[in-house]
């Protein structure tokens, strides 16, 4: 309800032009466009693939047509390359998973619709440590650091047991091998849906039947893609 008052204050109570910017996760899309689309009538929804090269281009041909909201993106990573264009462009960006402190705050244009990171994190530490959980291994992902920089840091404060390694993977190394180089309790994937599935298929494969836990960075319409074992070792 929120975003339809958004949208009826930046446009006009008669239309609205909305920017779905998106990464190519069919998930998000679908989501956000049946959610808009079932509030009301005269929504003007335009799809944007998220691209740090023309994005600012983008934007400033969208913004001339008339469009001023943006619903998206999913990564900190890319929040932080929109937040200059901002006020330059007199746009407005309401994300729905956007959880970083990098990024919120720096703008009053820019809303989340998700739980704080230092709320996740939390609950997710107190889980571990209701299941007996001393040591983990940390996952991460290498490709959206606003989010993953300070996502490690909270947790490694809420966390009462021991972080006995954090791993990088991604774009930078795709190897999965690490994970096996010592014995954790369990692993705690701090990634997308796509490598998180991978790397519990990785795990089963390897005969690993350590607990396998992920962040909401991992619910995605990838991850879903994965077996039905796979979605139930997470």
């Amino acid at each position: 309800m929120a975003a339809v008052i958004f949208l009826t204050i930046v446009s006009g109570p008669t239309s609205a032009k909305v920017i779905l910017l998106h990464d190519g996760d069919h998930g998000m899309i679908k989501a956000i466009r049946d959610a808009i689309e079932n509030r009301g009538s005269g929504l003007d929804i335009c799809l944007l693939r998220f691209d740090p090269t023309t994005i600012s281009e983008d934007l400033r041909v969208l913004r001339e047509e008339g469009y001023r909201l943006v619903i998206g993106p999913r990564f900190s990573s890319q929040a932080g390359v929109l937040l200059p264009l901002l006020e330059d462009l007199d746009i407005y960006v309401i994300s729905p998973t956007v959880t970083s402190s990098e990024i919120l705050g720096k703008s009053w244009r820019f809303v989340t619709m998700s739980v704080p990171d230092h709320v996740q994190t939390r609950i997710i530490a107190k889980q571990l440590s209701e299941r007996g959980i001393e040591s983990i291994f940390l996952v991460v992902n290498d490709d959206n650091d606003p989010y993953v920089n300070q996502y490690i840091s909270l947790f490694k404060l809420d966390f009462e047991g021991t972080v006995s390694a954090v791993i990088e993977v991604g774009r930078r190394d795709r190897s999965f091998e690490r994970l096996l180089e010592g014995s954790p309790d369990a692993y705690f994937l701090v990634t997308e849906g796509l490598t998180a599935g991978k790397i519990t298929a990785f795990l089963m494969e390897k005969g690993i039947d350590k607990p396998v836990f992920c962040c909401d960075f991992a619910d995605d319409s990838q991850l879903r893609l994965f077996s039905h074992e796979v979605l139930e070792r997470l």
